[in-house]
């Protein structure tokens, strides 16, 4: 019978043999228990960065060869990661883990004021509900308002595991409310035949891209539907990056619409 081929998945690099634990001067299981990344143990949270699932639009830096964020092969209306720059094309399936709300103001493309839980305000004012800049008709020429609402969504792309920050505002604000209320009717019966709230991270989502007119062209917009229940593997890491990430918020800056 001939030998099933190892193989390996997302971001994993290689089978580890013999050759391997010898020149890594370990046993599998020491491997196996060591959680960290071995060289960064002295880094810290602010060390590192989320990448952001977003979708091309047609005056995405990612799209111009004189930008450094270019991405070859990308085109209007894809999504793609903002770290790894990988390609997903126009569906992508993943996991939602925890959801936050934050607003940011923008003066002359610097920001200028923040709040992280969209509740407590910056500067202007202590709450944003009291805010002036928060209200309809402050934003360009008397349409929308000049501080943003974001809808932050800490989310896992089911096909290599990784973890990703997606943010709506504006326009496709509605997209987010949707998947609010999809999350919130997703149900899971237990043994003794009790229903119970599903979490979060217990179904997998279809996010697709769809164009939709505006003032200044047409721009993209994910729209999200079920595709059905997690797999026991992706619902644990669901869970235990939801533990680690619990009390933090989902960074929304960068996002492009």
């Amino acid at each position: 019978m001939a030998e099933v081929p190892a193989v390996t998945t997302g971001r994993e690099l290689m089978m580890v043999d013999a050759e391997t634990l010898a020149a890594l001067g370990m046993t599998e299981e020491q491997l196996g228990a060591n959680h960290g990344v071995m060289g960064l143990e002295n880094a810290r949270p602010e060390d590192f960065q989320i990448p952001r699932l977003q979708i091309a639009q047609a005056l995405s830096p990612q799209l111009l060869r004189s930008k450094p964020e270019y991405i070859p092969g990308l085109m209007v209306g894809q999504f793609f990661n903002t770290v790894t720059q990988e390609i997903y094309g126009d569906v992508v399936q993943v996991i939602p883990v925890k959801f936050s709300v934050s607003r940011l103001r923008f003066a002359n493309n610097v920001l200028e004021c923040q709040s992280k839980n969209g509740i407590d305000g910056g500067h202007h004012a202590p709450l944003c509900a009291d805010c002036p800049l928060s209200k309809w008709g402050t934003g360009r020429e008397g349409v929308g308002t000049d501080c943003k609402e974001y809808r932050n969504w800490l989310i896992i792309d089911t096909a290599q595991g990784m973890p990703m920050s997606l943010s709506f505002k504006s326009a496709s604000l509605v997209v987010s409310k949707t998947w609010s209320t999809l999350l919130r009717t997703r149900r899971m019966r237990l043994g003794n035949g009790q229903s119970v709230a599903a979490p979060a991270f217990a179904t997998v989502y279809e996010l697709r891209s769809a164009d939709k007119p505006g003032p200044k062209g047409n721009f993209y917009v994910p729209v999200v539907r079920v595709v059905g229940p997690a797999t026991a593997e992706m619902m644990k890491y669901g869970a235990d990056l939801f533990r680690s990430f619990k009390g933090e918020l989902v960074s929304e800056v960068g996002h492009d619409e």
